[in-house]
Parts: C-alpha cells; structure tokens; sequence
C-alpha cells in the first residue's frame, strides 16, 4: 500500500504543476487576444469613430487628418490647417469617465494610459501593453472605452463581446 500512496502523492503534485501551467498559458493566450482587438490599429479606428460621430467634436484640423482620425476624401469637410485640435481636450474628458488618464508626449509614468505627443498622436502606455494577465482592471477600462466609442459611432456592439476574456 506505500508503493501506491507514494504514486499518489507523486501524481498528485504532477497534476497540480501541469494545472497551473494550463492556467498560466491560458491567461497569456487571454492577453495576447486582447492586445489583437485592442492593438494601436483598432485604437486609431475607434478614436476615428469617436470624432466623426455626432456626439464627438467632429475635428477637422491638420492633426487629425495626419493621425487618421479625419477623412477629408469621404467627407465634405475641408481640412483646417490653423484650428487648433478640438479632438485632443474632448478625448482628455472622455477617458476620466473610465478611470483611464493620459499625458503628454513620452513623458509616462505607470499611472498613464495614454500618450498624447504634440503632434496629436494618441497611443497606449508601454507598462499597460506588458500585463501579463487579463484580471487587471485597467485592461477593463480600456475595454470598456473601446465598448464605449463603438456604441458613440453607432457600431454594432455585441453584448458580452469582453466578458469572456476575465471569465
């Protein structure tokens, strides 16, 4: 009986080893999909969304026609070379409702969320893209930021779209 209690005990300590690296590669394969729907492209896509909707500011200066946040081929809206950026200050209120915060230029800290450089460009936090697991509720926010800028443009959200990565 102790050659099968020693099996056991020895089997036992195996599976609980293998387990937590299952849950290890489980969570780093729920962060890398979430960087995939919530890369800098999709960020520039959702900030675009955000200022032509009726509820944005509808910016139409030269930063955000270089930043990819104005089309003035799609749009009868000419560009406005010597207002100043209307997108910036709106974007700044906008993510303090999510608990998120911004800063400028590359000047961040591990409190900021965002950069945003002089020349109007918006970008996330380097510490914020190196957690290494989706329970962080900063990912959350930025999560729900997205959620938020999509329902402000009109596009179809699917309920539930984000929960599955913190179940």
């Amino acid at each position: 009986m102790q050659g099968l209690e020693r099996l056991s005990i020895t089997c036992k300590v195996l599976f609980d080893l293998r387990l937590f690296e299952l849950r290890r590669e489980r969570d780093a394969l729920k962060v890398k999909v979430f960087w995939l729907q919530h890369d800098d492209l999709k960020l520039q896509q959702h900030l675009a969304w955000a200022n032509d909707c009726d509820a944005g500011p509808q910016c139409s200066c030269n930063a955000c026609y270089w930043n990819g946040r104005f089309d003035y081929t799609d749009s009868p809206k000419a560009i406005e070379p010597e207002v100043d950026c209307t997108f910036v200050p709106w974007f700044r209120t906008e993510i303090v409702a999510f608990g998120l915060t911004s800063s400028p230029g590359h000047g961040m800290d591990v409190t900021t969320h965002f950069a945003v450089h002089d020349d109007g460009e918006i970008e996330f936090a380097r510490w914020l893209r190196d957690i290494a697991t989706c329970a962080h509720p900063d990912q959350r926010r930025v999560a729900d930021l997205f959620a938020h800028f999509s329902r402000l443009a009109g596009q179809i959200e699917q309920p539930g779209q984000w929960e599955s990565l913190w179940a």
